[in-house]
């Protein structure tokens, strides 16, 4: 008789399953047809806000909470796929946390590709942690690097990390906040309270405008908050 129980309810999950591979395929069908939207209006494949958005209503309302997200970012992959698979460059001293977060933000259709520098040759996005103390190569790049005009500052709740990605497509009317990145003639000791993060070059990421200080460089970009 337990068997007969047992298998009754395995029966209900083999068809729920079933159920769930049938809907998935069609809002992989539909992607498809974004895809050709987006084509059509020379549009970005990539919007930060809406993903995040589906994740954070959808983890809401299911009674999974926050565990359901990998499983919808997976969702997302598998579908995103139908308009590409992007290319993330990380650096090959921080390949092994990068790697996971790069799979946290965009799931398993991602080419994570490490590098000993920071360029956009081959990569659709950059991905570094944001540390203390700021790789200079990574300051050196966000300064000289023009077609860079907003970020994404990514916490990765199962690292613990914040991540920055970089791309040259990732300005939206989402990215309303702003950060500065400066590179100063003089200590930043007094900008404690406004610092993100820095390095001994008196490099310095700061949440809007910096303060009055002797500044070599200045760079302002539009930033996007996320989590996955």
């Amino acid at each position: 008789m337990k068997s007969d129980e047992l298998r009754s309810v395995r029966e209900a999950i083999n068809q729920i399953d079933v159920e769930i591979i049938s809907l998935i395929e069609k809002r992989s069908e539909l992607s498809k047809e974004v895809a050709k939207i987006k084509a059509k209006h020379n549009l970005p494949i990539y919007y930060v806000e809406r993903e995040q958005d589906i994740l954070k209503k959808l983890s809401k309302q299911s009674s999974l909470g926050e565990g359901i997200k990998p499983i919808l970012t997976e969702i997302i992959s598998l579908c995103r796929k139908n308009q590409k698979i992007f290319t993330v460059s990380v650096l090959e001293s921080h390949q092994y946390p990068s790697f996971i977060a790069a799979k946290s933000i965009f799931g398993s259709a991602v080419h994570v590709l490490a590098k000993p520098n920071f360029s956009f040759h081959e990569s659709d996005f950059i991905l570094f942690p944001l540390k203390v103390p700021l790789e200079t190569s990574l300051v050196n790049f966000l300064l000289m690097e023009a077609s860079i005009k907003s970020l994404v500052i990514y916490h990765i709740e199962s690292l613990k990390e914040t991540f920055l990605l970089a791309s040259a497509n990732t300005d939206s009317e989402a990215f309303k906040e702003e950060i500065s990145l400066v590179d100063s003639l003089v200590p930043l000791e007094n900008a404690e309270g406004t610092l993100l993060s820095q390095n001994k070059q008196k490099a310095i990421f700061l949440k809007g405008s910096p303060p009055n200080l002797n500044i070599k460089q200045i760079k302002t970009f539009k930033v996007y908050y996320a989590s996955c």
